[in-house]
């Protein structure tokens, strides 16, 4: 992404394309990589609370 497309982003939207990344799950046997979605990540915390 350029500095002039991040610029005229909406905060909002940059935030969630943050999270927007692929993580890895620690907890598993083997080293798999676990893409999560923002959505999934805001369900998840949706639920916590």
């Amino acid at each position: 992404m350029s500095y002039r497309e991040a610029l005229h982003t909406p905060y909002q939207l940059l935030l969630m394309m943050q999270h927007d990344r692929i993580r890895v799950d620690y907890g598993a046997e083997k080293d798999e990589v676990v893409k999560v979605s923002g959505k999934e990540l805001l369900k998840k915390k949706m639920e916590r609370r």
